[in-house]
């Protein structure tokens, strides 16, 4: 629910199924001890670490998008604050 509520509508959410799973695979195989990690398919484990490169990469992203709305925010701000000053400026002159 509050992924639905807080993420971006164009951020599938098969792609957040898929980055937690990967990161909870990942996570448990760091507390495996090396025998049993040993004798997980080489395969499977490539493709989930892929998996959560690929979610570390998007969740990036989505920081990079909200950084970007934040700067043009402030600057929308600063130049509508700016536009007023100027029209009073012009209007006192």
């Amino acid at each position: 629910m509050g992924a639905q509520l807080n993420l971006p509508v164009f951020f599938a959410r098969r792609s957040l199924d898929i980055g937690f799973c990967a990161l909870a695979y990942q996570i448990a195989m760091w507390s495996e001890d090396l025998e049993k990690t040993s004798r997980r398919l080489k395969d499977d484990v490539t493709v989930l670490n892929i998996d959560a490169q690929i979610f570390e990469n998007e969740i990036h992203n989505l920081w990079l998008l909200e950084q970007k709305s934040a700067r043009q925010a402030d600057r929308y701000a600063f130049e509508s604050c700016h536009g007023v000053m100027d029209a009073q400026r012009v209007a006192v002159n």
